[in-house]
């Protein structure tokens, strides 16, 4: 009983004293708030928050360069043109063979096909088959970069084994650059007449996005 007594005695005066080193620890601290009125640490800087909610800790530019704009953007316009992979598969080459008429000939399995022939109105063809087929795997190639948008070795590794396969036929970054001004004719089409997506963000956004894709692609083909 006295042991216990004892130690709890002790424990006593060795808090007392703790309670007494923080005092003078702290005092100085306290007389300055007291005197000045003012806090002597300065509040932690508030974190500037993204549309979502989510924190940006003051960084303007996401993935690839992108601004937070830029990628909303991108997820928008591809939301249109993933509702129908198809038709606007079809509807991109369409509009590249329009705008860049010698592209088709990198195309061999339906270069010499007119391009009336190709078109596809909910029917897929003997005639443009091929090009339907073909339309719906860039399709999906294009949808994998955009969900891989925030993983940058991902994308690098989908975008290599796109190199890889083209490379033999000749279709290097230059060709690929030709993605941007087809992508935003085509989007540009499809929003027209939608007044709540920004079409200018879109087109910066994509352009960022296919640059980088070139820049891939011009790296792993020099590897092979």
């Amino acid at each position: 009983m006295a042991d216990k007594m004892t130690r709890n005695g002790f424990g006593v005066v060795l808090m007392s004293v703790w309670h007494a080193v923080i005092t003078l620890v702290m005092l100085p601290t306290l007389l300055i708030q007291w005197l000045t009125g003012t806090p002597t640490t300065k509040p932690l800087p508030r974190r500037k928050m993204s549309e979502n909610g989510q924190s940006t800790n003051g960084n303007a530019d996401g993935p690839l360069g992108l601004t937070e704009r830029e990628l909303k953007m991108i997820k928008v316009s591809w939301d249109v043109l993933a509702e129908d992979k198809k038709s606007n598969g079809v509807k991109f080459f369409m509009t590249l063979f329009t705008i860049f008429p010698t592209s088709k000939d990198l195309f061999k399995h339906f270069k010499d096909v007119p391009l009336d022939q190709l078109k596809y109105d909910g029917e897929t063809t003997k005639s443009n088959k091929k090009m339907v087929a073909h339309a719906m795997s860039v399709m999906y190639a294009l949808e994998s970069y955009v969900d891989s948008l925030d993983d940058a070795y991902c994308l690098e590794e989908l975008v290599k084994k796109v190199a890889i396969s083209h490379k033999p036929r000749g279709i290097g970054p230059d060709k690929f650059k030709l993605l941007t001004p087809v992508l935003h004719a085509v989007i540009e089409d499809l929003v027209k007449d939608d007044d709540s997506v920004d079409l200018e963000t879109i087109k910066s956004g994509w352009t960022k996005l296919i640059d980088t894709v070139c820049d891939i692609v011009e790296k792993a083909q020099k590897e092979v």
